[in-house]
């Protein structure tokens, strides 16, 4: 359960080092877990793919070049079967000169018939690169079909572990309303830093995705706004005047609270349906884990660097421009 949820985590850098090496926080080796080989998987038939496209890519080039050698080629084939064409006709035999004469044309078309021969083999050659060169595209692109066929269903396959192992996080500490249970804490990040889960997001009259288009702009007025990326994962930075309110940009649960290495002081908002959104770099904290937030619900307040905000389904990053509505 541990694994599953810490590699769910994976796209947002909350990954500990000991994960990341196969050993779990008590020092027992782990096995290589569904996500961490299907990752592998990927990789090599993405490097697989690389390489097809560049042996295809490389034969469809050949063949360019090769195309107008052949026509080249098959120009001067041409020219040189009619000047043997020429001396082989009887009528333009030297009518003087003698002997020396006779001799020396028969000679000319001795190394013209040697030429031409040549010329022919030169261009049977030439075919037959041809066709080997439209064999191998030909191949490579059927094989390429069939490994991005591939990278299709291990990709699926990797967003429905995903989607599992969001889902195991808050299967895991599901309990009624009138026993909360412990919390239960997830390790991430080369400081040591935590995620906490408390209990499920409360059921809404308003799906997330319905949001889209309309989700609150968590700094009113900001002062600047730009595209940022933090741990692989595009988001916006709103400039803020320092100390103004930072707030929930929908209704949701509070899954994270305290300090991270690469977004500072942070909250995670949980949403539902594997959506999240993201306040990084805030000044101060004004919620706990587990705290239910409405829409424009303060979450804290703003530092003298701007606010990043992130939206996020499951480990993939999201466009937040167009969930604002800008």
């Amino acid at each position: 359960m541990l694994g599953l949820a810490l590699a769910a985590w994976a796209g947002l850098g909350l990954r500990s080092p000991a994960d990341a090496q196969g050993i779990d926080p008590s020092g027992l080796a782990l096995s290589p877990s569904p996500a961490s080989d299907l990752e592998r998987a990927i990789a090599e038939q993405l490097s697989r793919i690389e390489r097809l496209e560049a042996e295809r890519d490389r034969a469809d080039a050949e063949a360019v070049t090769l195309t107008a050698r052949r026509a080249e080629a098959n120009r001067r084939l041409r020219d040189r079967t009619r000047s043997l064409y020429r001396l082989s006709r009887a009528g333009v035999l030297p009518a003087s000169g003698g002997l020396a004469a006779l001799l020396g044309h028969l000679g000319r078309r001795a190394r013209l018939e040697r030429i031409v021969r040549a010329d022919l083999a030169a261009m049977s050659d030439l075919r037959a690169r041809a066709n080997a060169l439209r064999e191998t595209s030909s191949t490579r692109g059927a094989e390429l079909e069939a490994a991005r066929s591939t990278l299709r269903a291990l990709e699926a396959r990797r967003d429905t572990l995903e989607r599992e192992a969001l889902a195991s996080v808050w299967s895991s500490v599901a309990t009624d309303s009138t026993s909360p249970p412990p919390p239960s804490e997830l390790t991430f990040g080369s400081s040591g830093q935590g995620i906490r889960v408390v209990g499920e997001r409360p059921p809404s009259a308003r799906s997330f995705e319905s949001e889209r288009g309309a989700l609150l702009i968590p700094v009113l007025a900001p002062t600047s706004m730009r595209e940022a990326t933090r741990e692989q994962g595009v988001g916006l930075e709103l400039g803020a005047a320092l100390g103004a309110p930072v707030l929930a940009a929908a209704e949701g649960r509070v899954v994270f609270a305290r300090s991270h290495a690469s977004y500072g002081r942070l909250v995670i908002v949980d949403h539902g349906e594997s959506y999240f959104t993201v306040y990084g770099g805030l000044g101060r904290i004004d919620v706990t884990v587990g705290q239910a937030v409405a829409r424009g619900a303060g979450l804290g307040t703003a530092d003298a660097a701007p606010v990043f905000f992130q939206i996020r389904r499951g480990t993939r990053a999201l466009e937040a421009r167009g969930w604002l509505g800008l």
